[in-house]
Order: structure tokens, then C-alpha cells, then sequence
């Protein structure tokens, strides 16, 4: 069940409004400024892969694709 829950944010000290599940706690941190956080890591995420070369970054791909590859055994229902 949804719970409409009110906060104070302990970064901008603004209250807020939210909705969580009945059984989570009130997040410490408002929308908007967990919004601004998650910007700002992709930004800095992003900002470092535009030092690396084109070599490295297809690396990168393709460590991500061997650790993940899709599961490739017998269908079980």
C-alpha cells in the first residue's frame, strides 16, 4: 500500500511531499535534490569517458557484455 509521507530535506532544509511504500521509511532527501544528484553522477560518469579512447571504451563494453551475458540453459516452467 502507497503512503503519501511529508519530509524535511536535510539537503536543501525544504519540506517535501512523497509517496513510498507503507512498510519504508520517510526518505531523508527531497525529489528534486535526488534528482540533481543522479544529474550530476552521470555527468561526472560521462565526463570521464569522453578521456578515454574509442579502444578503451569498446573494452569497457565488452567486459559489461561477458559479465552479463543472457542465461543460455534449458527453459524451466
Amino acid at each position: 500500500m502507497a503512503v503519501v509521507a511529508n519530509g524535511l530535506c536535510i539537503e536543501c532544509d525544504k519540506p517535501f511531499t512523497t509517496t513510498i511504500d507503507s512498510g519504508q521509511p520517510i526518505p531523508l532527501v527531497c525529489p528534486k535534490c535526488l534528482a540533481l544528484e543522479e544529474e550530476k553522477s552521470r555527468r561526472l560518469y560521462f565526463g570521464g569517458l569522453d578521456g578515454l579512447t574509442i579502444e578503451e571504451r569498446l573494452r569497457k563494453i565488452e567486459e559489461w557484455i561477458y559479465d552479463h551475458k543472457p542465461y543460455r540453459g534449458p527453459v524451466q516452467f
